[in-house]
């Protein structure tokens, strides 16, 4: 358990959290008074956007990996929308 926590002092290791890691970051801000209606919707935004790349993965290990190379464009965190541009298949 220390390594796996001592690993999530990287903010790009929280995806280990899977789907905990969206109320994790919101009960920090809280505790810390940095919680906004901003912070929030930047949140709920990675949170679909975490979604949609996890839909996107292959259904099994050796799958194609395209997934890897698709792009996010025109965020809107307000709204929680984006659009998506697949890559080209190789």
């Amino acid at each position: 358990m220390e390594s796996h926590e001592s690993g999530l002092n990287n903010w790009r290791n929280y995806h280990y959290m899977g789907d905990a890691q969206w109320t994790y970051c919101k009960e920090i801000a809280m505790q810390t008074g940095q919680f906004s209606p901003s912070f929030d919707a930047y949140i709920e935004t990675s949170r679909v956007i975490y979604n949609d790349t996890k839909q996107a993965m292959p259904r099994f290990p050796g799958g194609p990996d395209l997934y890897r190379r698709r792009t996010y464009h025109n965020i809107d965190r307000t709204k929680a929308t984006f659009s998506v541009r697949e890559p080209s298949p190789l």
